[in-house]
């Protein structure tokens, strides 16, 4: 059996960080997406960027809108997501500023629509199933119930407005008021095609996403329409339902480290009559991205 010494993987992390360009004196803030396709729209605009690949995972250091972020591309799963996180916050310790799960998810509370964007603030494992034991249900024996997001980020969450503005793909984001002046639902009403923003410009005009804010559920199978009811009755506050971000809500929890949820719907696990229920998943990968830069400009 060969023993790895502490000093040894610590060197080891200091090894990755150099690669990474990271200055350990800086605060940094992770963006985790499961897939490549989600964290297009974030490397888009990374500037003075470093690659690297680690233990099958993609990380990218640089800045995004004016902050130190480190993009990670995970992999899909719960252990590729704790796997992440885990490693962020050894080799960040306490410069890890916040760990944002990012990306697509699918919409599982009947008032959820393509598009919407769910900020997630409360994460549960939605098939674990312990409840014999006097667990409740997605409790994991020896764990909370539920894990919470960060308090910081949290309140972050529930200080944004109920729509903010999306930039159409191909729009400069100069043409929209910009972050921090995001739109009530209400008050978007007349922006369309005749409304100024877009006349004599032959560009489309900005549209409103609707923020949801609450309980996202994490699982290794995907919620479909035979399951999507009984979730619904064992998880009535779910919004959303993905594969990763309870797993790095535990870790980060754990450690102590900020962490919240942004993602974009792509699809709807139980849509009824009349719903559009699927939209492509890189239009959604950019409602994610651009309600995480209407968080970080609060951060």
């Amino acid at each position: 059996m060969i023993f790895t010494s502490r000093a040894s993987i610590e060197g080891q992390h200091m090894d990755i960080l150099r690669t990474l360009q990271v200055e350990t004196h800086g605060e940094t803030i992770v963006i985790a997406t499961a897939m490549e396709m989600e964290a297009a729209p974030f490397v888009a605009e990374l500037s003075d960027a470093t690659e690297t690949e680690f233990c099958g995972q993609t990380w990218r250091v640089g800045t995004w809108h004016g902050r130190r972020v480190c993009i990670i591309t995970t992999g899909i799963g719960l252990v590729n997501a704790a796997s992440a996180a885990t490693r962020a916050h050894l080799l960040f310790g306490d410069k890890l500023l916040a760990y944002i799960c990012a990306g697509t998810t699918g919409g599982l509370s009947a008032d959820v629509a393509v598009t919407d964007a769910i900020i997630g603030t409360q994460f549960v494992y939605s098939r674990a199933d312990a409840t014999a034991f006097g667990y409740a249900p997605g409790q994991v024996p020896g764990l909370p119930a539920v894990f919470k997001a960060g308090s910081r980020l949290t309140s972050i969450a529930d200080s944004l407005p109920s729509s903010v503005d999306f930039i159409p793909e191909g729009e400069d984001a100069s043409n929209s008021e910009g972050v921090g002046a995001g739109t009530e639902a209400e008050g978007a009403a007349g922006t369309g095609a005749e409304g100024d923003a877009g006349a004599g410009s032959g560009k489309a005009a900005p549209t409103p996403i609707a923020i949801r804010v609450g309980q996202v559920s994490s699982s290794d199978a995907f919620v479909t329409s035979e399951t999507v009811e009984r979730t619904r009755e064992l998880f009535p506050l779910a919004l959303g339902a993905d594969m990763e971000s309870a797993a790095a809500a535990q870790v980060c929890a754990m450690a102590g480290v900020e962490f919240i949820s942004v993602r974009g719907v792509s699809d709807l696990c139980g849509p009824t009559a009349g719903q559009d229920f699927h939209v492509d998943g890189s239009v959604a990968a950019r409602v994610s991205a651009t309600v995480v830069e209407h968080v970080l400009a609060k951060l």
